[in-house]
């Protein structure tokens, strides 16, 4: 926990961010968090959640 993370989501989205907690369920909460969009832009979305349901591919650490 509390290291860099990045998340591959459905949608060729991606999450850049610090781990801060997850579930029984797998569903992550991330801080610190960009979003990376497929033109390489980055939005700034502070603390989000990631739920497993919603679909993401992979989790690697940066």
């Amino acid at each position: 926990m509390d290291k860099k993370i990045s998340v591959q989501l459905n949608g060729s989205r991606k999450i850049i961010g610090i781990l801060k907690g997850y579930d029984i369920f797998l569903n992550i909460t991330v801080t610190n968090a960009l979003e990376v969009d497929s033109k390489g832009e980055h939005l700034n979305i502070g603390v989000t959640v990631c739920r497993l349901f919603q679909g993401y591919h992979h989790i690697c650490p940066v």
